[in-house]
This record gives structure tokens, C-alpha cells and sequence, in this order.
């Protein structure tokens, strides 16, 4: 792209997003020596949004400075479900825990800008987001004090 004193510029271009939801799940048991270690199932319900974020070295290109680049950004945002199955393993001393697997959400968006400039029409389509992965997560145990005293009434 050429910025506004006719010299070639690098432009970037990052994509950004999260996702916020409710989850829930359930460990299946398949050890009989450790009933919290087995296979885990989550799913998860919630709201996603996503874009293109779009930087240039210096501030210098006018076609994406200030409220411009929403023209490009392809902003999109809508209801997630998401799924996800691995293993879960709970150590017995409570210092190894941890839980690994596959990961799936699918996302019922809607582009949300009235305009994109590229398209010349507005991007408000309705679209089906995938995104898979594998999930590894590690778990950091808190243990209470166990008290020595025995209260009776």
C-alpha cells in the first residue's frame, strides 16, 4: 500500500477476538484406585466476536487511519457451542493435574459493519465460524488447612 507521501508502506494484518461463555461438564471415571481421574466432557454456551485488526509502521496511510478502518475489518460477532472431550488426571499428593484434549466450537455469526469497502456492500451475512484445537490445561490445587480441633455440641 502506498502511504499519503507516495512511498510503499508495510501494512499488518492480526486477528483478534475472544470468547466468553457457561460451561459445564463431567469427569467419567476409568481408574478404580483414583475416582477423579477418567474421561472429560465439557460443553460450553456463549458469545463470540472476532476481526481484523489492521497496523501500519507508522500512522501514515489515510485509506485505514481513524474510523476508516472499520471499512476493512470485517467485524463479526454472534452466539458459540462449543464441545470438548480428553482425559483428566488428578495426582494423589494433588501436584501433577492437569487434563488434555480435543476442542470444538462452532459460532452462528453475523458480520456486523454496514459497509465494507472492498466488498462496496454491506457485510452483514449470516456464517458459520469453526475453530478446533487441541486443549491442554493444567490445574493448580488450593488445599484448606485441616483443622486439629474437633468441635461437638
Amino acid at each position: 500500500m502506498v502511504n499519503e507521501d507516495g512511498d510503499r508502506t508495510n501494512i499488518k494484518t492480526l486477528e483478534r477476538g475472544y470468547l466468553i461463555g457457561v460451561s459445564a461438564g463431567k469427569i467419567f471415571n476409568t481408574n478404580a484406585s483414583n475416582k477423579d481421574n477418567g474421561i472429560l466432557v465439557m460443553g460450553t454456551v456463549g458469545f463470540m466476536q472476532h476481526k481484523i485488526k489492521i497496523t501500519t509502521d507508522q500512522n501514515s496511510v489515510p485509506q485505514i487511519r481513524g474510523d476508516y478502518v472499520k471499512g476493512y475489518d470485517r467485524l463479526t460477532n454472534g452466539m458459540f457451542i462449543e464441545g470438548y472431550a480428553g482425559y483428566a488426571y488428578f495426582g494423589k499428593d494433588g501436584l501433577l493435574n492437569f487434563s488434555i484434549g480435543l476442542d470444538i466450537a462452532a459460532g452462528f455469526t453475523q458480520g456486523r459493519r454496514d459497509y465494507q469497502f472492498d466488498l462496496m456492500k454491506p457485510d452483514n451475512q449470516s456464517r458459520l465460524d469453526l475453530l478446533m484445537g487441541i486443549r491442554g490445561t493444567w490445574y493448580i490445587t488450593i488445599f484448606k488447612r485441616k483443622s486439629e480441633e474437633y468441635i461437638f455440641q
